[in-house]
């Protein structure tokens, strides 16, 4: 009996592994079985090997999406000289789904929350060469996406 199936038990809930049937689906469905070991067992890739196996379009969007998580929200401000653009606005305005819609198409896009009365990061002032683009939202839509 595992850890889970015992806390089940005490809550009274029932434990479905979905894992299994999925594999063996998913054996099917690529021609092999998997060997139960994470990536592809004993082979490690250069970058020439993964260039050849992914497009350069892929991994960019993979880069900037990657660079959106590290920077959304006022984080590493210190790198949003490495930006595509800066996404500026209120909390809840919609910057971070402009800035995914934006990393899907292997832009790298950072975004800051701001508010009337909060100082603004001094990182901004220091962008030269990368746009800043302030999103709004009216304060009913705003009052409302809080809610």
């Amino acid at each position: 009996i595992t850890w889970l199936d015992k806390l089940a038990h005490d809550l009274g809930a029932r434990v479905w592994n979905l894992m299994p049937p999925l594999l063996k689906e998913m054996d099917g469905f690529f021609g092999v079985q998997a060997k139960g070991v994470p990536g592809i067992a004993g082979m490690s890739l250069n970058r020439r090997q993964l260039n050849e196996m992914v497009s350069q379009e892929f991994l960019g969007m993979v880069e900037a999406a990657q660079f959106l998580r590290q920077h959304s929200s006022n984080q590493r401000s210190e790198d949003w000289k490495k930006a595509d653009m800066v996404l500026v606005g209120a909390s809840r305005c919609g910057k971070v789904g402009i800035a995914s819609t934006l990393a899907q198409r292997g832009k790298r896009v950072a975004t800051l929350n701001i508010e009337d009365g909060m100082p603004v990061p001094e990182e901004l002032f220091q962008l030269k060469d990368t746009p800043v683009v302030f999103v709004q939202r009216d304060v009913e839509t705003l009052v409302k996406r809080r809610e």
